[in-house]
């Protein structure tokens, strides 16, 4: 433990994001301390799908690994189907370039405990302790936080402190940071499904008249389904009975019929996973920043959330390790990186998240007419490699390619794209 309390970097959050920070900075050398106000780790449907990019990430920082160690399953594409199974189009990792031309599945938990392993051996974490005041200057600059462990309250010093706690973060409202939040009308009711050994390794969204079911395979010879209901749908099927509903969902998606045995005779494992999209205005505050959840959120059914907050990671300590001239970071250094953080990152995910809204739109809308315009422009690209090599290299966070005017009217089929079997990017 750091007798004097004085950081480099204080990470209030040891939620994925946080971690990923964590592990960056401690294999640059700086004094970092990470603390949570959780002791037990709580299992949830959320965060499974690591895409292209981050796996790179992961593998820089010697994580990846780890995962592959505990059964982390390889996926090729992210695939849109009809409710009866018929192709629609996809994300092909295989057209991607390098050596990480795929997607990776494993538990949320599982790529949280690799982090955690890796950043305690770098990095001081403290758990049962939460952040009960931003410390600041005369000038107004942040300079570290109290914060309070049982009954003990003290001060700790950092030259930056980062918010990595979530997406109601309550640093970012101490900062006066508002975050404008879109909530989707719909959640995704996630069930865990046993002895599954046959699905390809595809993520696969059905496209039903009730809206999107994501069905991917998980390690163990499991699998995972996410299957989107309305907000405050789920006490109703309660009511209903999960034979009945099951019954129901089969027959909305007879795709589904391959894993019929696995859905589950009850609830008790399932878990309901709310749908927002936001992007903070402001990323950045002298001595203070926000990653992951706590700067932005996307509709969980694209893929994006934990890879988002990882880049995010990566990004800043990227920006860090560039302004840094010595062994710990001084106010003059962190202002440089935070300034090229800021500059940087939020342009990136904007780009991004618009993305995954059109996505969501394309996969969760129950409007009859506007479901059969999107998904008839999805069906009519679905054999153009082009322009599914450009939304695949945006979507797995190897960079921003933007669609040009042509292309657009290419994917909406008002010219023919005579390029369409050449990528040429």
């Amino acid at each position: 433990m750091n007798s004097t309390n004085d950081y480099d970097v204080l990470i209030c959050g040891a939620g994925v994001g946080g971690l990923a920070l964590a592990v960056a900075l401690g294999q640059q050398g700086r004094r970092v301390l990470v603390i949570d106000k959780r002791s037990k780790e709580t299992l949830v449907h959320r965060g499974e799908f690591l895409q292209p990019r981050t796996l790179g990430i992961l593998q820089n920082w010697g994580v990846l690994s780890t995962l592959r160690t505990r059964g982390a399953l390889n996926i090729r594409a992210m695939q849109a189907s009809s409710a009866n199974g018929a192709f629609m189009g996809q994300l092909n990792y295989e057209l991607l370039p390098g050596s990480f031309n795929y997607g990776m599945v494993h538990y949320y938990h599982e790529t949280k405990s690799a982090l955690y392993k890796e950043a305690n051996s770098l990095v001081e974490i403290r758990d049962n302790t939460q952040c009960v005041d931003l410390r600041f200057n005369s000038y107004g600059e942040v300079i570290g936080a109290r914060l309070l462990a049982g009954q003990k309250e003290y001060e700790v010093s950092a030259r930056l402190t980062v918010a990595a706690d979530g997406r109601t973060s309550q640093l970012r409202r101490w900062m006066g940071i508002s975050a404008s939040m879109y909530e989707y009308p719909h959640q995704l009711l996630g069930l865990d499904l046993e002895h599954v050994s046959h699905l390809e390794p595809v993520m696969n969204a059905f496209l039903s008249s009730k809206g999107v079911r994501v069905l991917y395979p998980m390690p163990g010879q499991r699998a995972r389904l996410y299957v989107q209901v309305e907000r405050g749908e789920l006490a109703k099927i309660k009511q209903q009975g999960m034979a009945s509903w099951r019954e129901q969902l089969l027959r909305d998606t007879p795709a589904l019929q391959v894993i019929a045995e696995q859905i589950p005779d009850d609830f008790a494992g399932a878990q309901l996973q709310g749908a927002w999209n936001f992007c903070s205005p402001i990323w950045t505050r002298p001595g203070f920043a926000l990653i992951g959840d706590a700067a932005h959120y996307v509709h969980p059914a694209a893929g994006q959330v934990m890879n988002a907050a990882i880049i995010d990671a990566w990004t800043l300590a990227s920006e860090l390790q560039a302004a840094a001239t010595g062994e710990h970071l001084n106010e003059r250094e962190v202002a440089q990186a935070l300034t090229a953080y800021g500059g940087k990152r939020p342009t990136e995910f904007a780009y991004i998240a618009r993305l995954c809204h059109r996505m969501s739109l394309c996969c969760a809308t129950t409007s009859p007419a506007l479901r059969a315009f999107l998904q008839w422009c999805m069906w009519l690209n679905r054999g153009n490699k082009r322009l599914q090599y450009v939304v695949t290299y945006n979507m797995s966070g190897l960079g921003v390619r933007r669609f040009t005017r042509r292309e657009r009217l290419y994917q909406y089929g008002l010219l023919p794209d005579p390029n369409a079997a050449v990528i040429d990017f």
